[in-house]
């Protein structure tokens, strides 16, 4: 669950909204609708870290992982379709870097009756289960169908980024803990029920939906 109380932000001593609390249950499907400058993108970059508030608390669980995808997305022109989709992954590929160099340290080492070896393979054992229980390398298998569902050809995933169009109309923020599948995005129409825990919105703010 994340929470959200008395949260006000101003710029140039202009407030953009105040008063703003609510919270997100597991689960919870939102969107944000309102004109612009009602202040959605700044609430997504708020919630995911990115900017802060003039005051206001936002808590958001340990073990809960928020995703935000900016409207104008920063990509490095030279990297390719599947580095790109790969970075998604870039905390399984930094355990298994981790994971080789511990199996080469102990390729190395000979004092196999010490120790310091044996919490080194202890190290070694408890990593690479959390590996394999995360997927072990199955991540690129993973990543190859993701891509093609997308649309993209496997002629496609070494080709720069810079060649394809990368424009996005609406930013989306999700949380990933757990227990809960919530996720934001910005449409401009909805038409579901209103989300009783965020009626305490000031009038300035966009008008929030769940379906």
């Amino acid at each position: 669950m994340i929470s959200i109380e008395n949260l006000a932000v101003e710029f140039s001593a202009r407030p953009l909204f105040h008063d703003v609390s609510f919270v997100i249950n597991d689960r919870d499907r939102i969107a944000l609708v309102g004109k612009n400058g009602a202040g959605k993108s700044t609430m997504l970059k708020i919630l995911c870290g990115q900017q802060k508030p003039t005051s206001g608390t936002v808590a958001i669980p340990n073990d809960t992982t928020i995703g935000y995808l900016p409207q104008v997305m920063k990509l490095a022109d030279d990297t390719s379709v599947i580095e790109e989709a790969r970075k998604a992954f870039i905390h399984t590929t930094r355990m298994k870097e981790r994971i080789e160099r511990l199996q080469q340290e102990m390729a190395d080492r000979t004092d196999y009756e010490s120790e310091s070896y044996a919490q080194l393979v202890e190290k070694f054992t408890l990593e690479h289960d959390r590996y394999m229980m995360l997927g072990g390398d199955n991540y690129e298998a993973t990543l190859e169908r993701t891509l093609t569902g997308l649309g993209f050809q496997r002629s496609d995933f070494d080709r720069p980024t810079r060649e394809f169009s990368c424009a996005s109309s609406s930013p989306r923020f999700s949380c990933n803990s757990p227990t809960c599948s919530c996720s934001t995005s910005l449409p401009t129409t909805s038409t579901s029920r209103a989300y009783s825990g965020l009626s305490s919105f000031s009038p300035s703010l966009p008008k929030p939906w769940c379906w």
